[in-house]
């Protein structure tokens, strides 16, 4: 239970400060708050991947995705996956940016890049969390329980 509102606290954080990167405003500090943000991630996903690893035993490959979320509710799984193809425009945005230009990107662009990223990890661990605290035990398979 820490760990998901962690998780969802983090996404809510990462949000926030993507927005403030869309408005182009860059500070040291603002920025320092984004690596907090994205090292926040490392301690929230590995509980999201033991509990979704739980939910997905003995499941085939293709099967992953809809057994691990199947406790979320479907906005919040939407929601997850669209952050996490949103990030990777933005990072495709980053890297045809510099083809395109030969020079790297600014502090900005490297500062919505990593927010993107925060808010979408943070979101998919938050959905995992959810989905693990709220599963019904009786279709998953043995030893499956709520403990992390």
């Amino acid at each position: 239970m820490p760990f998901a509102v962690l998780a969802g606290l983090g996404a809510l954080a990462s949000v926030c400060l993507h927005v403030v990167s869309l408005a182009g405003i860059w500070t040291p500090t603002v920025f320092e708050l984004a690596v907090a943000a994205f090292v926040g991630v490392f301690v929230v996903w590995m509980p999201a991947f033991l509990a979704a690893e739980r939910m997905v035993r003995g499941s085939r490959w293709r099967e992953a995705w809809k057994r691990a979320m199947r406790g979320a509710p479907r906005w919040m799984r939407l929601l997850a996956l669209w952050m996490l193809v949103y990030a990777l425009v933005v990072f495709s945005g980053f890297g045809l940016w510099r083809l395109s230009t030969g020079r790297a990107a600014g502090e900005v662009a490297q500062f919505r890049l990593l927010t993107a990223y925060a808010a979408a990890f943070h979101a998919l661990a938050f959905s995992a969390l959810y989905s693990y605290l709220n599963f019904d035990d009786s279709d998953a398979g043995a030893g499956a329980g709520k403990r992390l």
